[in-house]
């Protein structure tokens, strides 16, 4: 070809070039394709989230704040209220906050560490369906693997901190009781070995605050939680606050004893399961595999979570209901101390009494109970010492006697308070019974018993302990008019600071002399007929003796009834996720058509969950390969790698992510075996109960193997950037009526605990209280108290109790 010609061939190609490009600059760029109707936080790579339920955070959701810059994003639309450029200038503030929360949560992605950011903070779609979705998209992160590491390791030295706060609170005066107890029995269930210090398996952790229903929400989402291995690799801590799942107490979990029997959990998840294992070098270790922790607050006669544990006690529910018209009750007793520093204050007067009376108006602690409860979960219990029955007669005068001058005494109600106490306490299942000298009982609740399951049927008051009963109500019934109406000092009527009519009327010679004959007279009567009663309560024990056998076996009748409906098989949990999910879909979809009307942003919800197990209570997950210690790796799983192994399916490969593709979580399993070739026929069901002793080695197993997988996992052996995970995939749950590989006996042991985990969980008393408990638990021994028959036993001699 000539030069000319190849110039001319140059020109003719660099003109059609430079055509095609022009022309592709000129035509219309096609709108990009609509974006999905997900929710930002959906796309967050956060390995850390803040997940609030209830009634409330739902609300919030509803009406499109259902994420931190959502909220921001309202709350800025709401400054433009304010007229001129100081409501523009706080919408451009608010706004940008709203902005920088947003970019805070996105975060960064690290090597080796993984996403970098502040929690995720999301309110999730209605119901169980939507926490389990939600959760779920949480990504996985080595930082956040360190850091579960690091506060387990911590918290097992709670002990040790404990008396050290012990110390200081002798040196400063302090109370200290409570926070002892916090430090040292905080639980916290992370997957993960102890090796000396903790490793974490998990790496990531969700934060889910439960407000009210949100409880029971959180309870039914607990088996699939715990059991789906999806969630193997994230430690899940719920704040519950008024639970009505709270498993001793709360009004709904008192039907769990039936509806778990068909899979559907209302109380809070057991998530201590463990095993023994070994290291690399063959040295025992302790494999943890529970994920789920409920830290329960409740407040004490509360009908929502602190429910009376029977049906049989019907004072017992009165006194809650009454308690729920009238919330009153919950008012500390030391609430007059706040009113004497506002007198103070208002007088002008500041001394170091009104700091004294400040300070006291702030020691609410004095009135928690905290307990672990035998399912391992965190259980505080607020207790202002009032009882619920007696709040309409005592609100009015007590209210009045908080203002300034006046003053007003309730010693008739007041003389009664004991009795009713002791009889609504029988009505609750942690109700403990001591004798004293003279052969009279009192009885006292324990408040450790929120984590134990009531059973409604059952009544904690044997018929041994029903004995004692007229005995305890004769005596506390004279007791407490002799400490209240009849004693003149405890008569208070003051009107504008007069005192002179109360000292009138209680304390005048006639009624001083009438008060003492009648308490003296109630006294001689009371001595008398205590021995008495005694021999008649003597002569009818047989008979309550036998009576409890015949209700334990009736007991024992029910339970195998109950067992038997369970051993069908019915699990009705799947069906209730998707039914949920559901009627979310159409919820979420009327409400974003009547968005869309007012050009608002749309409501989105996260992907919904694969599910890779047969159901929430399925026993057991077992991958193909030899049985060995769950491995603690640096990190969880790497991003999808662009070389896939050539047998392996199409419809495994992973997605590519860009830019602008939502997030895809990463499977379930999270290892290698989730990216071999034919996974179905590589996983099994296995059935094999733990034993006594928790070894679970002696397990039978029956793996079947897919004819490629070895070559499988050989091609994948360099793409993969971390170590095989354990080919086992332990049960995690023993929520109550699961079928799970570990069991709970009649006395409520589990059968399969590590020595070195019961240790860590099993309640502790703080040293400054462990005389007390040791003393209350003795008290319970003598009462009798058993878990099938209730409580019971012989009363013991005034000697023996002596």
């Amino acid at each position: 070809m000539s030069t000319t010609s190849s110039r001319m061939a140059a020109t003719v190609v660099a003109a059609v070039t430079v055509t095609a490009l022009t022309t592709a600059a000129a035509a219309p760029t096609p709108p990009p394709a609509p974006a999905p109707a997900v929710n930002a936080q959906v796309r967050l790579a956060a390995s850390t989230g803040i997940y609030p339920i209830g009634p409330i955070p739902q609300a919030f959701r509803a009406m499109g704040m259902g994420t931190a810059q959502d909220f921001l994003n309202g709350m800025a639309g709401l400054a433009q209220i304010i007229p001129g450029e100081t409501g523009q200038g706080l919408k451009q503030t608010v706004e940008n906050l709203a902005a920088l929360v947003a970019a805070l949560q996105t975060g960064i992605n690290l090597p080796l560490l993984g996403n970098i950011s502040i929690p995720e903070m999301a309110v999730p779609p209605v119901g169980p369906a939507g926490t389990v979705d939600q959760i779920n998209t949480l990504q996985w992160s080595t930082l956040t693997q360190g850091t579960l590491s690091a506060l387990k390791t911590a918290l097992a030295a709670g002990d040790a901190a404990a008396v050290i706060i012990g110390l200081l609170g002798d040196i400063t005066g302090i109370d200290t009781e409570i926070i002892e107890t916090l430090v040292a029995d905080m639980p916290l269930n992370v997957p993960g070995t102890w090796d000396g210090p903790f490793f974490s398996n998990a790496g990531k952790l969700a934060i889910v605050p439960a407000i009210g229903l949100g409880g029971t929400n959180f309870a039914l989402a607990s088996p699939t939680l715990l059991n789906d291995p999806a969630f193997a690799k994230t430690a899940i801590l719920a704040i519950a606050l008024r639970n009505p799942s709270r498993t001793g107490g709360g009004i709904l979990s008192l039907l769990n004893p039936l509806s778990s029997t068909v899979g559907l959990n209302l109380s809070n998840a057991d998530g201590t399961a463990s095993h023994k294992g070994t290291n690399n070098w063959g040295v025992p270790t302790t494999v943890m595999d529970g994920n789920v922790t409920v830290w329960d607050f409740g407040a004490a006669y509360d009908i929502v979570s602190d429910a009376p544990s029977t049906l049989l006690n019907p004072l017992a529910w009165l006194n809650s209901g009454v308690g729920m018209a009238m919330p009153t009750y919950l008012l500390p007793p030391n609430v007059d101390a706040l009113f004497e520093v506002i007198s103070d204050l208002t007088g002008g007067t500041l001394s170091a009494g009104t700091i004294n009376h400040l300070l006291e108006t702030v020691d609410v602690a004095s009135l928690l109970h905290v307990d672990v409860g035998a399912d391992g979960n965190l259980y505080v219990t607020y207790d202002s010492g009032r009882l619920p029955l007696l709040e309409p007669i005592q609100f009015i005068p007590r209210t009045l006697s908080y203002l300034p001058g006046f003053g007003f005494s309730t010693t008739m109600s007041d003389s009664f308070a004991d009795v009713l106490t002791q009889l609504v306490a029988q009505g609750y299942q942690d109700v403990d019974m001591t004798v004293d000298a003279e052969g009279v009982a009192t009885f006292t609740r324990g408040w450790d018993m929120a984590g134990t399951q009531a059973k409604f049927w059952q009544n904690p008051i044997s018929w041994q302990m029903g004995l004692e009963t007229p005995q305890t109500v004769f005596n506390s019934v004279i007791t407490g008019l002799q400490d209240n109406l009849l004693d003149p000092a405890k008569g208070e009527f003051e009107i504008f600071g007069n005192k002179e009519i109360g000292n009138l009327f209680y304390r005048n010679a006639v009624s001083v002399a009438v008060a003492q004959f009648i308490s003296n007279a109630l006294e001689q009567v009371r001595d008398e007929l205590n021995p008495i009663i005694n021999n008649v309560q003597g002569a009818l024990n047989p008979i309550a003796k036998a009576l409890d056998d015949a209700t334990a076996q009736a007991n024992k009748a029910i339970d195998d009834g109950l067992g038997a409906v369970t051993d069908l098989g019915v699990d009705l949990n799947g069906p209730m996720l998707d039914a949920n999910r559901l009627v979310n879909q159409v919820g979420d979809g009327i409400n974003n058509s009547i968005r869309s009307i007012f050009n608002l942003k749309p409501i989105g919800s996260p992907p919904a969950l694969q599910s890779t197990n047969g159901g929430a209570q399925q026993r057991a997950v077992l991958t193909a390969g030899a049985p060995q210690v769950p491995a603690i790796t640096d990190t969880e799983w790497t991003q999808p790698s662009t070389m896939i192994p050539l047998d392996t399916e199409p419809a495994t490969d992973a997605d590519e992510l860009t830019g602008d593709a939502e997030r895809v979580d990463p499977p379930a399993t999270e290892g290698a075996t989730a990216l071999t070739a034919e996974p179905a026929e590589r996983i099994e069901k296995v059935d094999a109960p733990v034993d006594g002793a928790g070894a679970a080695d002696e397990t039978e197993k029956t793996a079947t193997t897919s004819p490629g997988a070895a070559d499988s996992e050989a091609q994948l052996g360099g793409v993969l950037s971390e170590p095989a995970e354990s080919s086992t995939t332990e049960t995690r749950s023993a929520t109550p009526g699961s079928r799970t590989t570990v069991d709970r006996d009649d006395t409520g042991e589990r059968d399969a605990e590590p020595d070195t985990e019961r240790a860590m969980r099993t309640p502790k008393a703080s040293p400054r209280s462990a005389g007390k408990d040791a003393e209350r638990k003795g008290a319970r021994s003598v009462a009798g108290a058993g878990s099938d028959s209730g409580p019971g036993s012989a009363k013991p001699s005034a000697d023996s109790a002596a």
